[in-house]
């Protein structure tokens, strides 16, 4: 009796050339001889037959992988598994899992071993990557951070933290009717350089990735380092209401 899976993942994925090998291995042993087909920046759809062929390529910014289709096959073609890694905000997934196998039990142990290195892939900032979660976090986090300077120089801070909660909540709202309204629609461009779906790290984007995880970390580490002030000051703020009233 065959058997078959699919099901598709919405969480960002970082993908090193470690993370592939295995995904590569497990289909070579489990499935049959495995292929690699890659969307590029420069409009270039290439082929790999090799993991090695794989694993070596450069990945320069012009040529750099945004899309990754791995494919098995038995020779017989009695049983067949396809795995795609790419940033396809449009149907709203970034990982898709199609398995047909001889067995229920055969299905079942390819789906959990693939799941494993699927989840090891995804990254620390992967809620960060639900762009306007993390731009909220960010404003409240990093807006907090002058709260610390004296109040002179900033105007009314009571004033001032009341707008910046007020509108984080505005824009939260905002999002999530856009998303009711218009699923399609995509993040901006520089937050998904920052905090991409998708991350493809071989080659040169090896010495990239390195920098852009120093990126990070400053922007949310700054934020982090915000909340415990903004904290304070709504205190503040709210022992300011009660002598008012």
């Amino acid at each position: 009796m065959k058997a078959s899976f699919s099901t598709t993942r919405r969480h960002a994925f970082v993908a090193r050339s470690a993370d592939l090998r295995k995904l590569w291995e497990l289909l070579q042993d489990r499935v049959g001889p495995v292929t690699a087909s890659a969307q590029c920046m420069d409009k270039i759809d290439r082929e790999f037959n090799d993991l090695e062929e794989l694993a070596s390529y450069d990945n320069p910014p012009s040529k750099k992988i945004f899309a990754l289709n791995l494919s098995s096959c038995a020779e017989d073609w009695g049983k067949d598994t396809h795995v795609d890694l790419s940033h396809n905000s449009d149907l709203g997934y970034t990982i898709r899992i199609t398995i047909k196998e001889e067995s229920d039990k055969a299905c079942s142990e390819l789906k959990e071993k693939l799941s494993d290195i699927l989840d090891g892939m995804k990254p620390w900032y992967s809620f960060l990557t639900h762009w306007i979660v993390g731009v909220s976090f960010c404003i409240i986090g990093s807006t907090s951070l002058l709260y610390s300077l004296p109040s002179s120089s900033l105007g009314n801070p009571v004033s001032l933290l009341s707008f910046v909660l007020t509108g984080a909540f505005v824009v939260l709202v905002a999002w999530h009717l856009v998303k009711i309204f218009v699923p399609t629609w995509r993040e901006p461009r520089l937050w998904s350089r920052v905090f991409p779906r998708a991350d493809f790290v071989l080659g040169q984007e090896e010495h990239r990735y390195a920098i852009k995880e120093t990126l990070r970390k400053g922007i949310v580490g700054g934020a982090v380092a915000g909340v415990p002030t903004m904290i304070l000051w709504a205190w503040g703020l709210v022992k300011f209401w009660f002598k008012i009233l």
